[in-house]
């Protein structure tokens, strides 16, 4: 059961991550290239560019995320708070 439950996790945080890459990524290429374009003031190479700053973001984002999946990180129990008469913890 704890396998099941761990390579559940797994993917859910493999797909959600790569979701959320690709639309930053696409986000980043929609408000970039007009940026890029009036930088470069040539519409050809300030896509082109973009394109290339886009590919270089997604692949350095998954690797990261592939990375990560890979760390395994020990999780503890956490420990109750106890209160005080003044509410500070």
């Amino acid at each position: 059961m704890d396998d099941n439950v761990n390579t559940n996790a797994y993917i859910a945080f493999l797909i959600i991550g790569t979701g959320l890459t690709l639309l930053v990524g696409q986000m980043l290429i929609r408000s970039g290239r007009p940026y890029l374009a009036e930088v470069f003031g040539d519409r050809k190479v300030a896509t082109s560019v973009t394109r290339l700053l886009a590919v270089l973001f997604h692949l350095l984002v998954l690797g990261v995320l592939a990375l990560i999946s890979v760390i395994d990180v020990p999780v503890r129990p956490r420990r109750p708070r106890r209160s005080t008469l003044t509410g500070w913890s």
